[in-house]
């Protein structure tokens, strides 16, 4: 051993002789003294084993020389001990000693207590470069100091006050305590008594040794043998300082300290921080973390409360082919709250820069880049109302449910009127897809710069890019831009936050006492991995159209709606003995049914279950639909039940078609449900000849599985037909309308409330009622069809509710005095109408093209009144026979046609016709 050997007592130093004698020692003990470059207070040092930042990757820091320090993978695998310790100054008066950093032997013992821990090791690289031969593999290695609460000078007379020592045996040393280290005695007086402040060993007080968290690496790919570069890896160690008010514990740990002989107060470096190359770390720098862990000055957050306006979803696609959106969601159970302002309200996105080698900057705010993704337009979100950020117009690709582009109300083109939500496009909406980033919400744009008025602004934060500002050591915040903020000790969303091509990510949902919808929002955590979920596709915010160009894997979420497929209608949520309070705003009900197959049972039949919810998404699992045919029928029509397949969906204010098998249609894939594939031997529809309705008689009843004082039971949720059923008996109340084999099909149509325009939603009749069924008689109303192109319904469309639009007049006449050509159109009444375009052909069958080139004719929104139109084309030519048909524009940008007529005819439509398909299921 050599003699700057550490020194025991007596008991101490014959047991490591007697070791000493049965196993060679390779290895040598030493000290280094941090002389000049000892860290002033609240700063660090970093002691390498080579200050040439080829072999340490180090950038842009100054490393004390710590060649003489041992290989630190050997020294911790062997379970040795690293100690840092300051001088003790037992001469009282020598001529160069500093009071400000020695400790006189006169000090209390409660003074000499309070060093403990005042200058810490925080991490360490013990990793071994393969890359290199072996007398330099370990010149990666270093260690850094964190010097807490000594306040040295920071000049030469530092000498041999703070020493870094090493030992290849463990030493029990008690913190705060002073002890007999023999090192180097210098000129000034400076004996080997020291007070310890920290100690870091792989060998535990108690237990068994742990394995160092910092891990060896190649820095270069060789080639023979072929072995990949690979990263070499620190440890960094747990620890909350909070200025000059830390505290010290009766075990002399520092308040969030862990001790540096446990496992678990290291965890292995994530990130790169002054470090190039295959290196991992954050030398003479706060730490990069993993897991949310504090590891430097700890100030209170700024507060942001868990209600008002949140980002409540995200949508970022990947594939970079579909849309990219943010859903903001006015949150509160307030009852009497105003509606929110959010004019000049900003969204921006905080990302980490990297240089053009792919590593990180080292200073100033160069790592970082907050930058706009939209401001909003003048606005007033009502509570519980829902604003979407758009990075292009929705109704150009996939078809927005209901939304109204809020910049064309700005411009007064219409105004916004029953359930439709809001939306803003932006092309400033470019979410990277890494998913390593952080959304921003504040009250006011531009104040990025001034982090007083960022935090003073701050309204919400979402995501997991949880940045610190580096800029001369001035480490004052962990989550960007938030001065003093420290990185929440919360779940962690992981590496692909809000990046999926068919997900997106939302908040998890709750509901209160009420059954109302509530986002699950922490007050001060809103970065929170456990408040969010997955969601894929569930198709409330989509608007799937006749075209069924609604994607399941381009269309996740729901954007306008909230976070929730329903998944039981009635739940005992207050526990409270005889009451259910429903957590679903909605009904469903059996809305239509097509019984007639012909008589030679030909075609196929279908039964329409609609959601009346405008918001919500019902999820059928457990529910359970029974269907019972006239007992005259039984030995050929299904008498069974069934239970819905997992995963089956009605989105809000839409159908679910249940069919006997496939068949020819034009009804959007997404909403119909196969009763012969999912439930064959259920319902026997294999057989051949077996039908699934009588065309005599039949009854139906849908039932939810429910939770009832802690029991699951079944619920009926509605019940049609024309017979009763007792066990096996059938008694027949009344009889469904006769089929004529010679016409087309017609449905069997349910009717709802009043039928009057804006009534609002309303119950469906009674579904045992002969009085509450009507045939359907829309004949040529280019309707959608299942089974055949003839059929008289409207399968995937409720009907019976009060119409968009009711037209009782459409007459285009030539004008003998100018040749031009006056088009008169009366309506009855309208809903949601934006207004109306007028298209013109030669021929019937020919193509018609729109007239109206300069914009629509606008509607008058909802209204009960009767309003006439006129439109002149003056481009029609004189002595041609033209065909002018009249399209209707709903809110949402849906198009229907609702008459065509020749030139000379004066056309009057018979009865009610619907102008939009999305506004089919608007009333219920």
């Amino acid at each position: 051993m050599l003699s700057n050997k550490l020194t025991f007592s007596l008991t101490s130093l014959v047991l490591v002789l007697m070791l000493a004698v049965c196993f060679p020692v390779v290895a040598q003990d030493g000290s280094l003294a941090l002389t000049a470059q000892t860290p002033a207070k609240g700063m660090f040092a970093v002691v390498a084993k080579s200050t040439t930042a080829a072999n340490n990757g180090l950038d842009g820091v100054t490393p004390q020389d710590g060649s003489s320090v041992p290989d630190l993978d050997d020294l911790l695998r062997l379970g040795g001990t690293l100690v840092l310790s300051i001088a003790v100054n037992t001469d009282t008066t020598p001529a160069t000693t500093n009071p400000n950093f020695t400790v006189k032997t006169t000090s209390t013992e409660a003074d000499i207590m309070k060093l403990k821990h005042s200058a810490v090791i925080t991490e360490i690289m013990s990793g071994l470069d393969a890359s290199q031969d072996a007398a330099t593999q370990s010149q990666s290695q270093w260690i850094e100091i964190y010097n807490h609460g000594l306040a040295f000078p920071g000049d030469s007379s530092n000498a041999d006050a703070l020493t870094l020592t090493w030992s290849y045996t463990k030493l029990n040393l008690e913190l705060g305590k002073i002890v007999d280290l023999d090192v180097t005695t210098t000129a000034d007086g400076t004996s080997s008594k020291r007070v310890v402040l920290d100690v870091v060993s792989t060998t535990p007080r108690f237990g068994g040794p742990w394995a160092s968290k910092s891990e060896s690496g190649q820095t270069t790919a060789s080639t023979n043998p072929v072995a990949p570069a690979k990263d070499l890896v620190s440890m960094y160690r747990k620890i909350n300082l909070n200025g000059d008010n830390y505290k010290v514990h009766d075990d002399g740990h520092l308040d969030g300290l862990g001790s540096g002989v446990e496992a678990g107060s290291w965890e292995k470096s994530a990130g790169r921080v002054n470090l190039t190359g295959r290196f991992i770390g954050s030398p003479d720098s706060v730490h990069v973390l993993t897991g949310g862990e504090t590891t430097r000055f700890t100030k209170a957050p700024a507060s942001v409360s868990a209600t008002g306006v949140i980002i409540n979803e995200v949508r970022n696609d990947t594939s970079e082919a579909n849309l990219d959106w943010i859903e903001l969601f006015y949150n509160t159970e307030d009852t009497a709250a105003t509606s929110q302002n959010v004019e000049n309200w900003e969204l921006s996105i905080v990302t980490v820069k990297m240089k053009a080698d792919g590593t990180y900057h080292t200073s100033g705010n160069d790592n970082f880049a907050d930058e706009s993704l939209a401001v909003l337009p003048k606005y007033k979100m009502p509570p519980g109302g829902y604003l979407v950020v758009y990075n292009r117009d929705p109704g150009k690709s996939v078809k927005l449910a209901g939304g109204v582009n809020i910049q064309d109300v700005i411009e007064g083109k219409h105004v916004n009127k029953g359930a439709s939500h809001m939306y803003v496009v932006s092309s400033d909406l470019d979410l990277p897809n890494t998913g390593k980033f952080l959304i921003l919400l504040r009250k006011a744009k531009n104040t990025r710069a001034n982090h007083a008025d960022a935090n003073k602004n701050l309204v919400d934060y979402a995501g997991n890019g949880f940045f610190q500002r580096m800029e001369d050591h001035k480490f004052d915040t962990d989550v960007w831009p938030f001065v003093a903020w420290t990185k929440p000790d919360v779940a962690p969303f992981g590496d692909n936050t809000f990046a999926s091509r068919d997900m997106s990510w939302a908040r998890k949902v709750k509901f209160n006492k009420n059954g109302d919808y509530w986002a699950h929002s922490r007050a001060d955590a809103r970065g929170h991995g456990d408040d969010w979920m997955k969601e894929g596709f569930i198709g409330a915010g989509y608007d799937r159209g006749r075209d069924k160009i609604v994607d399941t894997v381009t269309s996740p979420g729901t954007p306008g709606y909230p976070n929730v497929a329903v998944n039981a209608i009635a739940d005992d949520m207050d526990t409270s003995a005889g009451t259910d309070d429903y957590a679903f705003s909605g009904k469903v009900s059996i809305s239509e049914i097509m019984y007639d197959a012909r008589s030679r049972w030909s075609q196929i039949q279908w039964i329409e279950l609609y959601n009346s919810s405008m918001t919500e998404t019902i999820k059928l699992d457990g529910w359970e639909m029974e269907i019972r045919n006239e007992s005259t029928d039984i030995e050929s029509y299904v008498d069974s039940s069934f239970e819905f397949a997992a995963g089956t969906m009605i989105p809000p204010n839409q159908t679910l078609l249940l069919v006997s098998s496939t068949s020819n249609n034009d009804v959007a894939d997404n909403y119909v449900y196969n009763l012969a594939e999912n439930h064959v031997k259920e319902l026997g529809l294999n057989t051949r000849g077996r039908r699934l309705l009588s065309s005599v008689g039949f009854y139906l009843e849908l039932r939810a599985k429910v939770n009832k004082a802690g029991k699951t039971e079944m619920m009926t949720v509605d019940q049609v037909g024309n017979v009763m059923v007792d066990g096996a008996a059938r008694e027949h109340m009344w009889d469904l309308p006769m089929i004529d084999d010679s016409g087309p099909r017609q449905s069997f149509v349910r009717l709802y409330g009043k039928q009057e325009i804006g009534s609002g939603p309303e119950d469906a009749s009674d579904g045992l009622d002969e009085m509450s069924w009507n045939l359907s008689d829309l004949i040529g109303a280019q309707w959608t069809y299942y089974g055949h192109r003839d059929d008289i319904g409207t399968p995937g469309f409720r009907l019976g509710g009060p119409l968009p639009v009711e037209l009782s007049t459409f007459r285009p006449v030539r004008n003998e005095q100018t040749g031009h050509v006056d088009i008169t159109w009366v309506t009855q009444s309208e809903l949601n109408n934006a207004g109306f375009n007028i298209l013109r052909s030669e021929s019937k069958t020919g193509e018609f093209k729109v007239v109206n080139v300069k914009g629509i004719v606008a509607g008058h929104g909802t209204t009960s009144e009767k309003h006439v139109y006129t439109f002149t084309d003056t481009t029609a030519k004189p002595n041609v026979v033209y065909y002018y048909q009249i399209e209707d524009v709903s809110l949402d940008g849906n198009r229907t046609t609702l008459a065509t007529t020749h030139l000379r005819g004066n056309v009057s439509a018979a009865g009610k016709v619907t102008t939009t398909w999305g506004d089919l299921k608007t009333q219920n």
